[in-house]
């Protein structure tokens, strides 16, 4: 039984896999829980301190129906367990909706992050005329047809390196782990509230950028955007790899995240 912690009432379920070096606090995405990190640690194992947290409302964390699920309640969250760990110059590792907390976490507490890594995340998620559709319609087909339109979204996120038989388990763990009113609430939040464009440019804290080409659900033009905006940011495109590039090309990724850790230890 992995450890729990409280945390604004609710029991989030965390994990601690300990190294020498760094704090790094491991954030995932919309309807995916801790695990999306772990071809990734194994990579890097015993060379950090790792902590890998399920978010509010996913995974085995609470998610009571009325809790909130707005970025803003995660980005609480995320203080609480930073303080209650006592992590000092923590170094922030988001992917896709974790990414947009991570930049939120900076703003409300900068002096306690020592760094960012932004894996297939966004400064805006409706940034043209086909985003606003497809997250309209989105939004739209999960008030009538719920699980054909999760399976629909979710199965947007993986590359042809993904075979179908994990594909399909991970978006079946995903619908079966994460209710409804969770899937609905934050993502209606992200579309529709979470802007950081005109606030980039204050990012102080070393960056680095990840984004899988052939991403479809944050695509590399938005990886750009913020590597264009983020004063000293670091851009690696993953050939090949779509939006779950943690799972598609872990060793790449761990390999960059390494460098990246090694660059900050040095400083």
């Amino acid at each position: 039984m992995m450890p729990t912690m409280n945390v604004n009432g609710l029991n989030l379920h965390y994990e601690v896999v300990e190294g020498e070096g760094l704090n790094v606090l491991m954030l995932h995405g919309w309807t995916a829980d801790m695990h999306r990190w772990e071809k990734v640690v194994e990579n890097l194992k015993g060379h950090y301190n790792f902590i890998l947290l399920d978010l509010r409302g996913h995974g085995e964390s609470d998610k009571p129906e009325n809790a909130g699920y707005t970025l803003d309640h995660y980005v609480n969250d995320v203080i609480s367990v930073i303080n209650e760990m006592n992590l000092d110059k923590v170094v922030v590792a988001g992917h896709s909706m974790g990414g947009m907390i991570a930049q939120k976490l900076y703003f409300k507490e900068p002096d306690k992050i020592g760094g960012l890594i932004l894996i297939g995340t966004t400064a805006k998620v409706v940034d043209n005329f086909s985003m606003k559709f497809n997250t309209s319609f989105a939004l739209f087909m999960f008030k009538i047809a719920y699980n054909f339109a999760f399976k629909t979204v979710l199965s947007r996120a993986f590359s042809n390196l993904t075979p179908k038989e994990e594909k399909e388990k991970l978006i079946e763990m995903g619908l079966k782990n994460t209710p409804k009113y969770v899937v609905i609430e934050s993502f209606r939040d992200f579309v529709k509230n979470f802007d950081m464009r005109n606030k980039l440019k204050e990012i102080k804290t070393p960056t680095l950028i990840l984004v899988g080409e052939n991403d479809r659900m944050l695509p590399p033009r938005m990886s750009r955007f913020l590597a264009d905006n983020i004063k000293g940011a670091e851009l690696h495109i993953i050939d090949e790899a779509g939006h779950e590039v943690m799972l598609e090309k872990p060793e790449e990724v761990a390999k960059k995240i390494d460098v990246f850790l090694h660059e900050l230890v040095k400083e």
